[in-house]
């Protein structure tokens, strides 16, 4: 596998000296995806996410000390939760691997804040549409290996395509849902063009069977009518629709309710007052939490924690890691990282727009991310998706006035 980290490094070097920025980005992309797979012929692509996100962050240094592009202001606002974040890695077990994931989610703010959104801005459209295409490639691979590779498809018995597992799919599929949306508003004129999208994401999304993900889209969707028209309808969903439904949920019986109409097992019904083990979880590294509560143990911690439980795990109904990217926050950097981070967040949210678009989406994001821990990791192909939408979603207006670049 050398020489394949060889070739990669050759083919990023040309592009990059042929100025084929978006074949980087979409390069990138690529490899975030099938660095997610559990498939031991693809486990060296792990480490060719590091390769590229590296080799993108020197490009963006690079592009930034020649006043290529200037300095995006709010990206200094994450300066402060860094430095704390630093702090923390003193604590780790594992300090080289602390500071590695921490300078890998530094690198990744810094190129979708810099060269990400630089070329966006030159590119605009095409860049843009090859992102949701190069999307679509994922979901249609994806269902073809159901009729070629279905070991490969499925875990267990649930679809997964090309990603790790079926969660994994459908965080991506409700962060590609907003980013297809978004670029309905933006490029109407495009939409014949990608309605295909719909039918492979929303195909994928009841294959994986994820609870999340279909949730958060039909959350989106509901969201997104009350949002768009007049201010009326904002207040007829938060001072009477919400509440209405609310004073449902609590009168009724949901386990009854999904089993009378026939998606227990489907929706895996006997699992949702205890979300499949995640509350037992937060519990566990609720106590841990407070051993450390100021500072945490620096990244990665978690997956340290939950690690060491794993032979005490086997008879519960929980398996994996804390599964809550706030939780995964406050123990690895401690509440006054986490509360750095949350400022920095606030910030850059604040700027975007419009708002029948940018409320469903915060929403909906945050609503999974308190599900899983994606938004406390930065080589992932979920989190480069969510700051991708803000992104764009920050440029919205001048992305729809702005001339193509030559």
């Amino acid at each position: 596998m050398p020489l394949c980290y060889v070739l990669v490094a050759g083919l990023m070097a040309f592009w990059a000296y042929k100025r084929r920025d978006e074949h980087l980005i979409i390069f990138l992309l690529l490899i975030l995806v099938l660095g997610d797979s559990r498939q031991p012929g693809l486990q060296f692509v792990k480490n060719l996410r590091i390769l590229c996100m590296v080799f993108l962050a020197l490009i963006s240094m690079w592009g930034l000390l020649r006043k290529e592009y200037a300095l995006y202001p709010p990206f200094l606002l994450s300066i402060p939760f860094f430095l704390s974040a630093s702090v923390s890695g003193l604590f780790s077990p594992n300090p080289i691997l602390s500071y590695s994931k921490l300078i890998s989610y530094f690198f990744m703010l810094l190129v979708v804040f810099h060269y990400l959104q630089y070329h966006v801005r030159r590119k605009r459209e095409a860049l843009l549409m090859d992102i949701l295409y190069f999307a679509g490639w994922v979901y249609l691979i994806g269902l073809i290996l159901i009729v070629l590779n279905p070991a490969q498809a499925f875990l267990g018995y649930r679809y997964r395509g090309i990603m790790g597992n079926p969660n994994g799919l459908g965080i991506y599929s409700s962060l590609i849902f907003a980013y297809m949306f978004t670029l309905w508003h933006l490029y109407p004129h495009r939409r014949k063009d990608t309605r295909w999208m719909l039918v492979l994401l929303f195909g994928s999304v009841l294959l994986c069977e994820s609870r999340t993900a279909l949730g958060s889209i039909a959350l989106f969707w509901l969201l997104y009518k009350f949002y768009k028209g007049k201010p009326m309808r904002r207040r007829l969903f938060w001072f009477l629709v919400l509440p209405a439904f609310v004073l449902f949920i609590q009168s009724i019986d949901i386990q009854a309710l999904v089993k009378s109409i026939g998606l227990a097992e489907y929706l895996r019904v006997e699992s949702l007052t205890t979300g499949t083990g995640r509350f037992f979880a937060w519990a566990l590294a609720w106590d841990e939490i407070r051993q450390q509560l100021w500072l945490g143990r620096g990244f990665e911690y978690e997956n340290i924690f939950f690690h060491g439980l794993s032979d005490f795990l086997v008879g519960t109904e929980h398996q994996g890691g804390m599964h809550n990217s706030f939780l995964t926050f406050i123990m690895n950097t401690g509440l006054i990282g986490f509360g750095l981070f949350l400022a920095f967040l606030i910030i850059v949210l604040s700027r975007i727009k419009p708002v029948y678009l940018a409320t469903p989406f915060l929403i909906t994001t945050l609503i999974s991310a308190n599900f899983e821990s994606w938004l406390a990791a930065s080589l992932n192909a979920y989190t480069i998706h969510f700051f991708l939408v803000v992104m764009v979603l920050s440029n919205y207006y001048s992305l729809k006035k702005m001339p193509l670049a030559p």
